[in-house]
């Protein structure tokens, strides 16, 4: 994949996460009195997941669990950057925008996206089975 491409959907998927598990995880799960510990600790899941999508969109063979994960991860960032941000600027006097993004575009994305990783592993699987498994009878008959 193009290096460019990757850097730019590693960057979306770190703004997704990062924003996403600091003001709907965090600031939820952490008591007021240890809630500056929040900003620190969605700057690492959002860097532990642009890594993971960096990495992902360079594998060859990629597990089932691992094409699951990075197809989730990649295209539920989209959407819920697309869904949080896109109805900013087209309507921005609605405060309800951003409710789309976070609780309709971004977990339909992640399962959309889920789906996808796990149709193309299983895609690339029966394909690599079926060229391996017809050059081996080619080789019979010869």
């Amino acid at each position: 994949m193009d290096i460019v491409l990757r850097a730019i959907l590693s960057t979306v998927v770190f703004a997704a996460v990062h924003f996403f598990s600091y003001w709907l995880v965090f600031l939820q799960l952490i008591p007021e009195q240890s809630q500056p510990l929040a900003w620190p600790m969605s700057l690492v899941a959002g860097c532990v997941a642009a890594a993971f999508a960096w990495c992902s969109m360079g594998w060859k063979e990629a597990g089932l669990s691992s094409a699951i994960a990075s197809g989730a991860l990649i295209t539920g960032s989209l959407g819920l950057v697309a869904g949080f941000f896109g109805p900013i600027f087209l309507s921005p006097t609605s405060d309800e925008g951003p409710m789309l993004g976070l609780f309709v575009t971004g977990p339909l994305g992640a399962l959309a996206g889920g789906a996808y990783g796990a149709f193309r592993w299983i895609w690339r699987q029966r394909g690599d089975g079926a060229l391996h498994h017809h050059a081996s009878q080619g080789d019979r008959f010869r």
